[in-house]
């Protein structure tokens, strides 16, 4: 198949996926991945191993997966990931607000297990490029990962991990990881600007990037 999948658009006051519901975009031939954009006017809220997925399993590339609202939080196993397993790029993933907030072993997630690179995570402001947030916490095994995976096919480099910020705050064995792990690619750039503070905290807590 070569036609680019369709873009997935939500806009409400509101929005919260819960006990396991899901958005995705996926292409498995030529053609890319569609893409995801869910803007809220109060807040965005992932609950109870609910996920927001955008997967290029072909040639073609990922989707971006773009969120926006005051208040972005992720509890609960919950997951936004963008992948790719074929020659296409993975999905840009951009988390936009003033409050984001990853509890309970919740993963940003950005991967390439084949040649296609991985994709870039950015955090910051509500209006977009050059704005920062005002508060990112990652708490409770949380993670944000860019990585490229594989010993056969793991050629792609990593994508790098970028948070504007004024405060960030990491705490109970969460982490930032852009790894290179049983692959040829190159792991990617982890790089936080905080205008105010920056808190690492507890056993395992970590800015990880490293080649395996």
């Amino acid at each position: 198949a070569t036609a680019t999948g369709g873009t997935i658009t939500v806009h409400a006051s509101q929005v919260q996926l819960n006990n396991g519901a899901n958005i995705t975009a996926t292409s498995s031939g030529v053609g890319n991945a569609g893409t995801i954009t869910v803007t809220a006017e109060e807040n965005i809220v992932l609950l109870g191993r609910s996920s927001i997925v955008s997967a290029a399993e072909g040639e073609g590339n990922g989707g971006l997966v773009s969120l926006t609202a005051p208040s972005i939080e992720m509890h609960g196993n919950s997951n936004i990931v963008t992948s790719t397993s074929g020659l296409g790029k993975a999905g840009d993933i951009e988390l936009q607000g003033n409050q984001v907030n990853l509890t309970t072993e919740s993963f940003v997630t950005a991967r390439t297990q084949a040649k296609g690179h991985g994709g870039n995570i950015t955090i910051r402001g509500l209006t977009g490029e050059g704005s920062r947030a005002i508060d990112v916490t990652l708490s409770d095994n949380s993670q944000l990962v860019s990585e490229t995976t594989g010993q056969l096919l793991g050629e792609g480099d990593a994508g790098s991990i970028l948070v504007e910020t004024a405060r960030l705050n990491l705490s109970g064995g969460s982490l930032f990881n852009t790894a290179s792990v049983f692959s040829t690619g190159a792991a990617g750039n982890i790089t936080v600007n905080a205008t105010d503070s920056l808190t690492i905290s507890g056993h395992g807590t970590q800015l990880f990037s490293a080649s395996e």
